[in-house]
């Protein structure tokens, strides 16, 4: 305000002027110098004012960016010929083909940063206001992709159904968008449609693989896999793997089906398929159909909304779609101010999820997340039989370690029969997860472990006496029937076992984390690890660790599962004394415990070898008692 007083008035230099020039010229003269001199001040002011207010607007754009997401890093690599988001907006707004535009959108409505890829609210928006809607020309979905010539070509060439009775979708818009791209990049504007001019734009706004690579763990995990894969004649040995975190795993299962999925279609198809569509490019459409399809709620399943995938994430967002018959629009979701970005939310996900689906995280401590309690076996992938034995090898509930292979007497036939249940349900993720939920303003919210994961810490705590004497049918009853999924509470002394064969889990599952992320910090084999999590949010916070580097993400994770099991240890032991001070009024009450009951052990008994004639559970393959 200071400055602009003295540039407006002018007052203290007319004064001095006249000083100088105090009868030396005449007084026309002088009033001429005068104004001159005011005019230029004037135009000056305003110059400065105008760079002002648009350095002004620019910071306001670009501060008010409150998410970082993957898109963003795309701008991290060599871009200098990648289309702008402005140049897109003009294009879809502007554009008509055959007298149809191509998007609905007013342009007044939206201010653009090319630098960061981010869209604001260039004026104030009130609440249900339309914003994009996009119409068929620029919906991509499955009925694009099967009404294109070229795929129906193809998919009369192969079947490529083999997973299931309905066509995966995924598999052919992966197709689709490749032999779209590869047309549309290979003409010049001039010879293309409005239409195919915005895709044109588009393939060469979105992630390449390149950029894929750089910061997408999918991406990475795939063409880690994909010589070993191929090699093999796509028998990939991922069975009987060691401890092996959930994100990892998540990565592992996606990528293994893209490269399952090629190699099918490739056998099939003609001979010129791999030279139309060649892995690199399959594998790219592929993610790109990961990161940025909407569930549009339509029998078509996913789709690819262009403009609308540029907004960036946020819980609590400002914009929503809504579906009306084939016409997919974001709606305001508030009030929005001038200047605000637009946010659309990808879902509640946790951590793993949000870094597998899209490739990057929160670091803010504020989003939910996944911890497993599987130390000894990768939950989504088969196991061998030694590995699922540790998880009984413990005798919780028994004096001596009961040993499976004394098939004559009950100890031993019961701890079959465990086996054969913990061998059916070993490879359903959800007995050994639990969802930790978020954290606001530093208060945590109340955790509790799910049903289905306390059923897996009774299963692995259960002795033959438990259930009244009755474990036995029981187990042989959720055994048999499928609909059967969960072990209910019994006594107090099979829920303190449980509760400590949960704690003895997440201790081992955080021991093998901690190893993980040992490396990442530069720690050797022989240094202390119990502290690498306080280490990792350390480094994080004062970003000697980059939060959106490869590695900083995955410290991310892993110490946040950390974090997390420890909330669960903690719970553990609170439900342990809870019911050891039950048990102890119990006795002074002079009621009869037996103390086998709360036999419980941190540490297995020796390992022992399963039989050769051991069969782990197969479908009507139980135990008859």
């Amino acid at each position: 305000m200071t400055s602009k007083k003295k540039g407006f008035h002018g007052g203290t230099k007319r004064k001095r002027f006249e000083k100088k020039s105090n009868a030396a010229a005449p007084p026309v003269v002088e009033e001429k110098s005068v104004q001159r001199l005011m005019l230029q001040s004037i135009s000056i002011f305003i110059a400065v004012m105008a760079v002002g207010f648009l350095l002004l607007k620019f910071h306001l754009y670009s501060s008010k960016a409150v998410t970082t997401t993957w898109d963003a890093k795309v701008m991290n690599t060599n871009n200098e010929n990648r289309t702008k988001i402005s140049e897109l907006f003009e294009l879809a707004c502007n554009r008509t083909q055959n007298g149809v535009p191509l998007a609905q959108c007013n342009l007044d409505d939206f201010a653009f940063n090319d630098e960061t890829r981010t869209v604001f609210a260039k004026r104030a928006i009130s609440k249900d206001q339309t914003l994009i809607r996009i119409l068929p020309e620029l919906n991509l979905n499955i009925m694009t992709a099967l009404g294109d010539p070229r795929i129906e070509k193809l998919l009369t060439s192969f079947p490529i159904s083999d997973r299931s009775e309905k066509p995966p979708y995924v598999v052919i818009m992966s197709i689709y968008l490749v032999l779209e791209k590869n047309r549309l990049l290979s003409h010049n504007d001039d010879d293309l449609s409005p239409r195919d001019q915005f895709f044109r734009g588009y393939f060469n706004y979105i992630p390449t693989l390149e950029n894929f690579l750089s910061f997408y763990p999918l991406a990475q995990k795939i063409f880690a896999m994909k010589d070993d894969f191929f090699r093999n004649g796509g028998i990939q040995e991922v069975d009987n793997l060691p401890f092996t975190p959930i994100s990892d795993q998540m990565d592992m299962k996606i990528a293994r089906e893209i490269l399952y999925d090629y190699k099918k279609i490739s056998e099939r198809s003609s001979k010129d398929f791999e030279s139309k569509v060649s892995f690199e490019d399959f594998a790219w459409a592929a993610m790109i159909i990961r990161t940025r399809c909407f569930k549009n709620g339509s029998p078509h399943g996913i789709s690819v909304l262009p403009l609308m995938d540029f907004l960036n994430d946020k819980a609590d967002a400002n914009a929503h779609l809504n579906r009306i018959e084939l016409i997919l629009q974001m709606i305001s979701a508030k009030d929005i101010e001038a200047g605000e970005e637009l946010l659309f939310t990808y879902g509640d996900l946790e951590d793993q999820k949000r870094l597998h689906d899209y490739g990057y995280v929160k670091t803010n401590g504020f989003e939910s997340s996944l911890a497993t309690l599987a130390p000894y076996h990768p939950p989504d992938f088969a196991s061998a039989s030694t590995q699922l034995m540790k998880y009984l090898n413990f005798g919780d509930g028994y004096q001596e370690c009961p040993n499976i292979e004394e098939r004559k007497t009950d100890d031993g036939i019961f701890q079959h029969v465990k086996f054969q249940l913990l061998s059916r349900i070993s490879k359903d993720l959800k007995y050994w997860v639990v969802k930790i939920p978020p954290s606001y303003n530093g208060k945590k919210k109340s955790l509790k472990v799910s049903k289905y994961a306390m059923t897996m810490c009774r299963l692995l705590a259960l002795t033959h006496r438990d259930y009244d004497g009755e474990a036995f049918s029981v187990l042989h009853t959720m055994s048999s029937n499928p609909k059967a999924t969960t072990l209910s509470s019994d006594s107090d002394s099979l829920e303190y076992r449980a509760n400590h064969v949960l704690e003895r889990l997440a201790t081992e599952t955080a021991f093998e984390l901690r190893k993980i992320l040992a490396p990442l910090m530069g720690r050797g084999e022989e240094e202390e690890i119990n502290d690498i999590e306080v280490e990792v949010k350390r480094r994080l916070e004062s970003k000697k660790l980059d939060p959106e580097s490869p590695v900083g993400m995955r410290a991310h994770v892993l110490s946040t599962e950390v974090h997390s099991l420890q909330r669960i240890i903690a719970i553990a032991q609170k439900n342990k004394n809870y019911y050891l001070a039950k048990k102890q009024r119990k006795l002074d009450r002079g009621e009869s415990v037996n103390e086998e009951d709360y036999v419980v052990r941190m540490k297995p008994c020796t390992l022992t070898k399963v039989e050769s004639n051991f069969i782990p559970f197969q479908p009507g393959n139980v135990i008859k008692l």
